[in-house]
């Protein structure tokens, strides 16, 4: 239709704001039937009027006909691929069957509910919390502390105990949080990893819900004279910084650089300040020895979620906690619990390799010829030895 005169009309006719995309065939048939339009001069344009009214109540029939549907915001997974009636191959066939014993079915299931577990809800949080820990846990036979309300002298708002589990994932202690009326509530496990430090924070139904990560930075030159005198760090500079991550990898809190054993810090959000951590008293991590609960003050900003709160919380228990087992280098000694999960780990791998070789001793010697001949019994028995000659030498 360009450069004709009906060039005009099918513009106009599919130019107005009111228009919407049809199929190719309902457009060419339209076009068509303007084009047979051009023949008749005197009525043209009021064919074309009246078609373009006709056109936009048959559009608003059809779009009055269709109803928009809201969409989850998180679909369900595809549902799982049958055996054989899909035709898997067999490596993915065997894989289906082993990981799907440990998954229920995503359609069945649906998406968790967080809601609906047994996880107490943390509200009320006081605006400044005290958190409680002890200085030397190993020579005081003290391995938990708790948090508590400033200025209060009721029960503690939350209590914690470092525990040693044999059989678990972290190679460390793992700190159990519970309720004073004893509610479990979450732990919180160092992870175990070639480079750097993760600690997982998980709740009652052991989901990692936050992943605190510490960074060692040491620099050379000169030293911090005040730190060099009072704790002896005259090797450069040590710095020593925190993040905290969500389930998701996302960045929710962190540190500045922080000095070793420094008394006042702030964590900071994607908003802003979070909160502020002082130390209360003159005790530092590499005092003599005392048995007595040394005192970390939170405050928390104005605005600060209660999940946040945990979070710092948490973040300052872990630093606190690993702070009694850093050394001047700005890294930390083994504990004695790590100590003793690792003389296990090679114990049992030695008694794995010990095992494996005894076993291999003893089929060389004992077994291994009495195998042989009841493999070489059975191969006579079910295919036995026979002579056939060939055709051309049978007499013909």
């Amino acid at each position: 239709l360009k450069g004709t005169p009906n060039e005009a009309r099918v513009t106009g006719l599919f130019s107005r704001s009111g228009m919407v995309l049809l199929p190719r065939a309902v457009v060419a048939t339209l076009a068509i039937y303007v084009v047979s339009l051009g023949s008749q001069q005197a009525g043209a344009s009021a064919n074309v009027r009246g078609l373009r009214a006709h056109f936009r109540s048959q559009v608003h029939n059809i779009g009055s006909n269709f109803t928009l549907k809201q969409l989850p915001l998180y679909p369900s997974p595809p549902p799982p691929l049958e055996p054989w009636k899909d035709e898997q191959p067999v490596d993915t066939n065997i894989g289906s069957y082993f990981v799907g014993n440990f998954r229920e079915d995503p359609i069945e299931a649906g998406p968790v509910n967080h809601e609906t577990k047994t996880c107490p809800s943390l509200e009320n949080w006081p605006a400044n919390l005290i958190v409680r820990l002890p200085e030397d846990q190993t020579a005081c036979n003290n391995h938990g502390g708790q948090w508590a309300a400033a200025g209060s002298t009721s029960e503690s708002f939350m209590k914690w105990d470092s525990t040693c589990p044999l059989f678990s994932s972290s190679l460390g202690n793992v700190i159990e949080y519970t309720m004073p009326d004893g509610t479990f509530v979450g732990t919180s496990s160092q992870v175990v990893k070639l480079f750097g430090t993760e600690v997982q924070l998980r709740d009652c139904a052991g989901l990692v819900r936050f992943t605190i990560s510490e960074q060692v930075f040491h620099r050379t030159g000169k030293p911090d004279k005040k730190i060099c005198e009072k704790f002896g760090a005259c090797d450069g500079l040590t710095y020593i910084q925190y993040f905290v991550y969500d389930h998701l990898s996302r960045l929710v809190a962190k540190t500045d650089f922080l000095h070793l054993f420094q008394d006042a810090f702030v964590v900071t959000g994607p908003q802003g300040d979070l909160a502020t951590m002082a130390r209360l008293g003159s005790w530092t991590p590499l005092s003599p020895g005392r048995c007595e609960l040394n005192e970390w003050l939170v405050q928390f900003s104005e605005g600060i979620t209660s999940s946040q709160q945990w979070v710092v919380a948490a973040l300052m228990t872990v630093a606190a906690s690993r702070d009694g087992y850093r050394s001047v280098s700005g890294l930390t000694r083994p504990s004695t619990c790590q100590v003793f999960k690792s003389i296990f780990i090679i114990f049992m791998m030695f008694v794995l390799v010990a095992s494996a070789c005894v076993a291999l001793v003893v089929f060389q010697s004992l077994l291994l010829n009495r195998c042989r001949n009841t493999l070489f019994a059975l191969e006579d028995q079910l295919c036995p030895r026979r002579m056939k000659r060939s055709s051309r030498y049978e007499a013909t």
